[in-house]
This record gives C-alpha cells, sequence and structure tokens, in this order.
C-alpha cells in the first residue's frame, strides 16, 4: 500500500508531532517523573505523573521566537496545559514571546509561577485544564509576573509569588565563569 504524504504545511507539521508522541508510553512518563525529580524540577515531575493519570495533555515551550497557533494548541483535544518558560534568567515577559497573544487568547485560566517550582502549585494547572479544558502556566521571574497576569486579563488567573525576596535567585558570579 502507497502511503500519501500530508499535502501542506499544517497537516505535515500535525503529522511530526503525532509521530513524536507515538513513543510517548506510561513507563516513559514514568521515567521522566523519575528524572524531573532527581533534576529538582518537583513541577514538571507532577505534570508528567499527571500525563500518564491520563485525560491531560501538556505541552512546553522555551523558545522565545516559536511561533504557536490556535490550531496547534487545539490539536490535543483533551485538557492541555502549555507551560512557557521565561525564567531562565533572561526573563522578558510577554512582551519577548512571540507566542504571548496565541497563548492568551487560547488559555481559559493562567498560572502565573514566579517562585520556586512546587507539585502542589503545578498539580493546579492540570487541574484548571481539566475544569476548563486550556490552561497556561507561565514560569518567569518576580519581575515580569504582573505583566504576564495581565496579559490574561477577563480570565481565572492564579499568581505564585515568593513569601521572600525575588525569583529566581541568581547564582553566584563566580559559578557563572
Amino acid at each position: 500500500m502507497l502511503k500519501t504524504s500530508p499535502t501542506n504545511r499544517h497537516q505535515r507539521r500535525a503529522e511530526k508531532a503525532r509521530a513524536k508522541l507515538q513513543g510517548c508510553t506510561p513507563e516513559n512518563l514514568a521515567q521522566a517523573a523519575v528524572a524531573a525529580d532527581q533534576a529538582g524540577q518537583p513541577g514538571v515531575a507532577e505534570l508528567m505523573r499527571q500525563v500518564r493519570r491520563g485525560g491531560l495533555a501538556v505541552l512546553f515551550n522555551s523558545d522565545r521566537g516559536q511561533r504557536v497557533t490556535a490550531d496547534e494548541l487545539n490539536q490535543a483535544q483533551r485538557p492541555t496545559v502549555v507551560v512557557i518558560g521565561d525564567d531562565d534568567y533572561a526573563s522578558s515577559g510577554p512582551a519577548g514571546w512571540r507566542c504571548s497573544a496565541t497563548i492568551a487568547g487560547w488559555a481559559a485560566a493562567a498560572i502565573v509561577h514566579a517562585a520556586a517550582a512546587t507539585a502542589e502549585s503545578y498539580a493546579e494547572a492540570a487541574k484548571a485544564a481539566r475544569l476548563l479544558g486550556r490552561a497556561v502556566l507561565i514560569e518567569t521571574d518576580t519581575a515580569h509576573a504582573l505583566a504576564w497576569a495581565k496579559v490574561f486579563e477577563g480570565r481565572p488567573v492564579l499568581v505564585v509569588a515568593p513569601t521572600t525576596g525575588p525569583h529566581p535567585i541568581l547564582p553566584p558570579r563566580s559559578a557563572i565563569n
């Protein structure tokens, strides 16, 4: 039987995304959760556990220049959490993210996380997605938390701020050199 290829770029992109998901098994997700825990990323580990339990999709974006469309976001056809990684010591807030307007228009709720990650706060993003269908978790620094929250005005927004000092804490200069 002859296999036909997708005819346009959107179909080809969707086909690539489906191909990546085919290797995602419960065992892979369990291993990913353990690896995230060992790397000191309890929030990511919790999201992997939530996906493993079923009925939830998680999309990660750490590329400020990446273009994202609503069609791509809706492909999961199940409750979805989109994680935006703007806490990389070069945080820019929504103005620095090409996808911020698309994500804001798509989201039914948002968690702006400007503190050290905890499994509990990431579990709240999964709950919001299951309840409302579409949730965004913005990982950011303290300086940009309110700018991100304003992007989601008119929808439920939870801002998680640190109780002491700014986030993230910069490593000592000696560790950078």
